[in-house]
C-alpha cells in the first residue's frame, strides 16, 4: 500500500469499479418521485448510470401489478434484465437473490427469496449473515397501492445455514455467480466456513454494509473489517443515508469497490433528493478522479 500510494497515489490503484443499486426493496415514489419502480424506469437509469460511470448494476424487481412489492414471478426478472442488455449490451447485470425469508409479525413466513437466480444474472447477491433483523415502516399512497389506506410493514430478515446452502445450490445450477452480503464482521467468519467446506468458489465477491443498524459506519471499522475478509475476494463497500459519500470515499482511500444507487441512499447531499441514480454514480465519480483512482469500465469490472 505504501510503496504504491507514495509512488502514485491512487493512480496506480486498480480501476474502481462502480454498483449502482437503482431500487431497492423498500422505499419507493413516496419517498422519492425519481426512483425507478417500472421495468422501462429502471432499464433507463441503468443506461444513464452505465453512461454515468457504473460498470455493475443491482436490480430488485418490482411486481407490476403493484409497485409496493417485490416480484415473485421470475419472468419479470428475465424481462428487466433483458430490457438492459439491449440498451447496456456490456453493463454487469445484477440481480438480487437474498436466500433468506421474511418472518412477519402475523407469523407469515414468506418462501426463502430465490426468485431472480432462474432469469440467469451475471452476477446475484446472497446475505452472509445468520440473522438480520430489520424493522421497516413503510408508507404507500393509495395511488400506488390500489388500496384505501397506506401501508406500514415491519418484519423480520432471516437465513440459516440451510437456506445458505440451498441459494448457493440454485447459483450453481443456473451459472450465477455469488456476491455475498456481510452486515457485519462476524459475517464474514460465515463465509469463511462457506469457502474451507469447498461449498463456493473464489475468487469471492464480498460486499460489506456500513449502517448504524447493522454495525458502526466509522473508517477505523472499515479497516478492522477488511482484515478479516478471505484472500481471493474482492470488497465492495455499501453505505447507507448521509453516511454513505464519506464512508465511500474511504472505501476508494483504501482500494476497496463502491456501491451507490437509490436503494441505499435517496438523497444527493442534507435536505436534497437525487433526481436519478446517475446524479448519484456522477458524484462518486468527481470524488475518485479528484483523489486520482481510475474508474473501471465494465470490461476491466468484469
Amino acid at each position: 500500500y505504501v510503496s504504491k500510494i507514495v509512488r502514485g497515489g491512487l493512480s496506480k490503484f486498480p480501476p474502481l469499479i462502480i454498483s449502482c443499486a437503482i431500487t431497492g426493496a423498500n422505499q419507493g415514489k413516496e419517498s422519492n418521485p425519481n426512483l425507478p419502480e417500472t421495468a422501462e424506469e429502471q432499464t433507463q437509469q441503468t443506461y444513464d448510470a452505465y453512461n454515468a460511470g457504473a460498470s455493475v448494476v443491482h436490480i430488485h424487481r418490482r411486481d407490476p401489478k403493484n409497485n409496493a412489492n417485490m416480484t415473485s414471478n421470475p419472468d419479470d426478472y428475465r424481462k428487466v434484465n433483458a430490457m438492459i442488455r439491449a440498451k447496456c449490451p456490456d453493463i454487469i447485470i445484477n440481480n438480487t437473490a437474498g436466500g433468506g425469508r421474511l418472518r412477519l409479525p402475523n407469523g407469515v413466513t414468506t418462501p426463502p427469496m430465490l426468485t431472480s437466480i432462474e432469469a440467469c444474472p451475471e452476477i446475484a447477491t446472497i446475505d452472509t449473515s445468520g440473522i438480520v433483523s430489520r424493522g421497516i415502516a413503510r408508507k404507500r399512497p393509495a395511488p400506488l397501492t390500489g388500496r384505501d389506506e397506506d401501508q406500514q410493514v415491519e418484519y423480520a430478515y432471516t437465513i440459516t445455514p440451510t437456506e445458505t446452502e440451498q441459494c448457493i445450490a440454485e447459483m450453481k445450477k443456473y451459472g450465477v455467480k455469488p456476491e455475498y452480503e456481510c452486515f457485519d464482521i462476524g459475517d464474514l467468519i460465515y463465509l469463511k466456513d462457506l469457502i474451507q467446506t469447498n461449498q463456493v468458489e473464489g475468487p469471492h465477491l464480498v460486499d460489506f454494509l456500513l449502517h448504524p443498524g447493522t454495525n458502526f459506519p466509522t473508517i477505523d471499522y472499515l479497516i478492522n473489517a477488511i482484515k478479516y475478509v478471505p484472500s481471493n475476494s474482492l470488497v465492495n463497500v455499501l453505505a447507507i443515508g448521509a453516511c454513505q459519500y464519506p464512508m465511500l470515499a474511504a472505501a476508494i482511500v483504501l482500494g476497496c469497490n463502491v456501491r451507490v444507487g437509490m436503494e441505499d441512499n435517496l438523497y444527493i447531499g442534507k435536505g436534497e433528493l437525487a433526481k436519478s441514480n446517475a446524479q448519484l454514480v456522477e458524484k462518486i465519480v468527481r470524488i475518485a478522479k479528484e483523489l486520482g483512482r481510475p474508474i473501471a469500465t465494465p470490461a476491466q469490472a468484469r
